[in-house]
Formats: C-alpha cells, sequence, structure tokens
C-alpha cells in the first residue's frame, strides 16, 4: 500500500480528447498523463471533479482502457477496484451502527468480534489507528484464499506495537477488524451492510463487494502492472477476499454520489461527521486520520481525502471541504509500482488549483 496517500456537468470523452472542463485543471491532468505515459492503447485514468454551481470549474476526462484484450475503453461508469478506499466505506457503516447505538465506539471491539485477539483494543482506536495492531499483509502463514477470520486466526499470538491510544500508525488489519465488528454488532455479512446501509441509499447501484467473484462484475477495470514498458493483468492476489481494508467496487460517478449524500448530511449526523473529520492524535507530526479519513489543511481550506493502492489499481477521493468540491482520481495503470501517486501528485495539486480560484 502507498502513503495516505453537486452539480456537474456531464461530459463524453472519445480518445481522451478533453470536450468540457476548467482550464487550469485541464492543465493539471494534463501534465499527469503526460507524466504517466498514458494513451488511448494503455490502461486507464479517469478523473472527475464536480464543484457545485460553476459549470466551468468541474472537470470529467477519461483516458485510456478498463481491459486491454478487449479494448473496452475507460469512463466513469467503469467499476474500479477501491484498495484503500474502501475504508472509508467500512468507517461510515460502523458509525452508522454507532448512531443506532448498536456498537459502542469506547467498547473492546472484542464485544463485537471474539477472534480479534487483543482485548485492550476498542472500536475508536481502529478506526483512527491508534490501535497499535500489526500489519497482517506481512504475515507469511496464510492458507491459499483467507478471510478476514482467517486473518485473525493466523495473529492470534500476535503482540501489539505500541500501547492503545499512545501513537498511530497506519495499518490495514484494524480496518479488516472493523469489518468484523460490523458483522458481529449488525447480524449480517459486511457486502449486505454496506449494500443496505450505503449502495442503496446513495444510488450506488453497480457499486459492490464481490469478494472473490470479481471477475463477475460487468463493466469493472482489470488492474494491471508494467514491466519494461508492457502491461500485464494483475488484480489476483490470495488477500482477495479480505475485506474491510479493501474489497469494494466502485465507478466515479457513483462515488461522486457517495460524496454527496456523506457531506450532505444523508449517511450520518453533523456531530458524527465532525467526530470523523477530526484527527485520532491531534499531535504535531502525527497522521491526521480521523475515522477512515485523512485531513489536511490548504490555505483557508480543508481537504478530507483517502487514496489506495493494489494489484495495479490507484485511488484518490477527495472533498475540498470549503469549496463543496468533489475530486476522485481512479487508475489501473499500477502507477504506485511506477513510483506515481495519485494524491501527491495528482490529488493534491488539483485541490490547491480549486482552492486558489476562489
Amino acid at each position: 500500500m502507498n502513503r495516505l496517500a453537486a452539480s456537474l456537468l456531464a461530459v463524453a470523452l472519445v480518445g481522451g480528447a478533453e470536450l468540457w472542463a476548467g482550464p487550469d485543471l485541464g492543465a493539471v491532468v494534463d501534465g499527469f498523463v503526460t507524466k504517466a505515459a498514458l494513451g488511448s492503447e494503455t490502461p486507464a485514468l479517469v478523473v472527475r471533479v464536480a464543484i457545485p454551481g460553476e459549470a466551468e470549474g468541474g472537470l470529467e476526462r477519461a483516458v485510456g482502457l478498463a481491459d486491454l484484450r478487449s479494448h473496452e475503453k475507460a469512463g466513469s461508469e467503469t467499476l474500479f477496484r477501491m484498495a484503500s478506499v474502501s475504508k472509508p466505506f467500512t468507517a461510515v457503516a460502523v458509525l452508522q451502527q454507532v448512531e443506532k447505538g448498536v456498537i459502542e465506539l469506547d467498547a473492546p471491539a472484542q464485544r463485537y468480534a471474539p477472534e480479534i485477539p487483543w482485548p485492550e483494543v476498542t472500536v475508536r482506536q481502529l478506526l483512527n489507528h491508534t490501535a497499535g495492531v500489526p500489519e497482517y499483509l506481512v504475515e507469511p502463514s496464510f492458507k491459499s484464499r483467507p478471510d478476514n477470520h482467517d486473518v485473525f486466526h493466523s495473529m492470534r499470538r500476535k503482540k501489539l506495537e505500541f500501547t492503545p491510544g499512545s501513537s498511530v500508525c497506519y495499518r490495514n488489519t484494524g480496518y479488516a477488524a472493523l469489518a468484523l465488528v460490523l458483522e458481529g454488532a449488525a447480524g449480517k455479512d459486511y457486502p449486505t451492510c454496506l449494500r443496505e446501509q450505503i449502495f442503496t441509499p446513495c444510488g450506488m447501484e453497480r457499486s459492490a463487494v464481490p469478494r472473490w467473484d470479481w471477475t463477475q462484475l460487468r463493466g469493472r477495470a482489470t488492474g494491471y502492472e508494467r514491466r519494461l514498458r508492457f502491461y500485464f493483468a494483475a488484480d489476483t492476489d490470495i488477500f482477495n477476499g479480505v475485506v474491510g481494508d479493501g474489497g469494494v467496487y466502485a465507478s466515479a460517478v457513483e462515488l461522486d454520489r457517495w460524496l454527496e449524500a456523506l457531506h450532505g448530511g444523508k449517511l450520518l449526523r453533523e456531530e458524527t461527521l465532525a467526530a470523523a473529520f477530526a484527527p485520532g492524535l491531534p499531535r504535531p507530526q502525527a497522521l491526521r486520520y480521523g475515522f477512515g479519513w485523512v485531513i489536511t489543511r490548504m490555505g483557508d481550506d480543508t481537504l478530507i481525502w483517502h487514496n489506495g493502492s493494489w494489484l495495479g489499481f490507484d485511488t484518490f477521493v477527495g472533498r475540498v471541504v470549503g469549496r463543496r468540491a468533489n475530486i476522485i482520481l481512479l487508475s489501473n495503470a499500477g502507477l504506485h509500482g511506477r513510483g506515481l501517486d495519485l494524491a501527491d501528485d495528482l490529488g493534491f495539486p488539483l485541490a490547491e488549483r480549486i482552492i486558489a480560484s476562489k
């Protein structure tokens, strides 16, 4: 995994040619497309920027292919694997159960998922990465296709990396644990929770958590890695059945609906959102991570965001709070493996241009 890393006029892109966009934002995207060597016969980059009330301030761009074998072009409706951008979905679903009184933030996570091996770790600490849990992705002893239960069975003798609440350290394990917390509290599996609590209310009809059935999704992108200028399909891995920290598939247009619903108060109450968008450990130099989101001050505004990289997919979603602007970046071109970062190289520059245009 890499570093943590509305009204929008509908536009179509044919062959990567821009039909409508704010000129400054378009120039930023052009520079990144050139830097990443993306084109009509490469894997894709999909960009969607929505700024309510400003028809000249938004941007929609699609360059490249969702699948190299079929030559299917990517677009705003193409489903991409979200990688760590799944974490905000997990956080929202858990917080919805907190609002219902089903989950208590400061209760031990073991109350809802007994297989979590650390009795002192709370739900809150899992949400904001202050739990001190070790990283499961480096474990060598998993069976061929583990699920979340297998992950914590394998880690049952692992010690915490620090006293919970004393530090902050980004670990995928915490959100794999939260998927079990959600399932135990709600009495339903993780994909059903997300469908009922988030996808359906937000009109995200095609978004899904397919686990091992991802190849059955219609209109999905294939993840690719590039070696010696050639691209190879790379979206199969033993951990594809683990969810919570990853596992969600969604499109740019449905992510836009989700961000609008979330920030518009349709999924969580105002006071819950305020807690989600506050850093768990507000110390200098500490990662400013709330409940499923990174919080970054930019000039006189704030960017609430998350990114992810996994199996050739690179993703970024962000909200420039003061401008109510959504930034959605999706790629299947293995950018992280080539030293490119959607947050640093494209998401942050776009946010800066939006803020500067006030």
